[in-house]
């Protein structure tokens, strides 16, 4: 396990410093600076999504975010979905989908997880 997926494993009491980790695991799993300061789950897959693939022309980039799966689902929407499992995964808790439908960035991704793990605490005391 890194020392980034410790440090959202920890859970700290403190909700920022939760929600600052969970942005920089998402940063870090998506190949991105920790310090950036997009927070939008959506623009961080499409940059992820543009520097895994940095010989492409702009237009075959826009194609591969235009494209789709037999779901009707794009490569970057994809992604986010991905990290949000993963996430659910390492503090193996579940976002219902009505939840998951409404997360946009990071900060929303990290309060819904951190109020997960805080009902998760409370009854295994």
């Amino acid at each position: 396990m890194d020392c980034l997926s410790s440090s959202i494993l920890q859970f700290p009491k403190k909700k920022s410093n939760f929600e600052c980790s969970v942005h920089r695991y998402v940063c870090r799993r998506f190949q991105l600076e920790e310090d950036t300061s997009e927070t939008d789950l959506y623009k961080l897959a499409v940059a992820s999504i543009r520097k895994l693939k940095p010989g492409l022309t702009q237009k075959r980039v826009e194609e591969l975010l235009a494209g789709s799966d037999c779901h009707q689902t794009t490569y970057a929407v994809q992604k986010k979905i991905l990290i949000m499992m993963e996430l659910e995964r390492l503090m193996d808790v579940q976002i219902s989908q009505e939840k998951v439908e409404t997360i946009q960035t990071t900060k929303q991704c990290a309060d819904i997880i951190y109020e997960l793990c805080q009902q998760k605490e409370r009854r295994d005391v």
